[in-house]
């Protein structure tokens, strides 16, 4: 049933942003281990991260049983990181790179012209692949064609 998709995502999702991992050098992505690691800011957690994360999440190009949260600000960590949201003041798509912080910052998605989130950003980039998604996983659960 469809109507039970939201929810188990929104679950997964509250489990990984809940407890705060620290990454350790040998618990990073190896060929026989694979990870896709996120990385944000530690401290509070805005709306705008947590958005960002979940929307990756429900991208099928990183929706992974091994998504892991990363929460620094120190920029060797964050290098680690296959993809960075809200932290590190750079907003570089072709690396995964999306920070909206930069006081040159000028994101937007046409044709409006309010800045975007990081939560924006992720969205910009992914969310046709993303709905699109959303939507063959609601038709295959309800026994339609995906």
């Amino acid at each position: 049933m469809a109507s039970s998709f939201l929810p188990q995502a929104v679950t997964r999702l509250m489990g990984i942003l809940e407890k705060p991992r620290l990454i350790l050098p040998s618990q990073l992505p190896t060929l026989d281990n694979p990870r896709i690691l996120i990385g944000t800011h530690d401290g509070s957690f805005h709306c705008d991260e947590a958005l960002a994360i979940g929307l990756l999440h429900l991208n099928p190009a990183f929706n992974h049983n091994s998504l892991v949260v990363v929460r620094t600000r120190d920029p060797k960590v964050l290098e680690t990181c296959d993809v960075v949201v809200d932290v590190g003041a750079v907003y570089n798509p072709s690396q995964h790179r999306y920070d909206h912080h930069q006081r040159e910052f000028t994101g937007v998605l046409e044709p409006f012209s309010m800045k975007l989130s990081s939560a924006g950003l992720i969205y910009k980039h992914f969310g046709r692949d993303i709905i699109r998604n959303l939507i063959r996983t609601f038709l295959q659960q309800d026994g339609g064609e995906g």
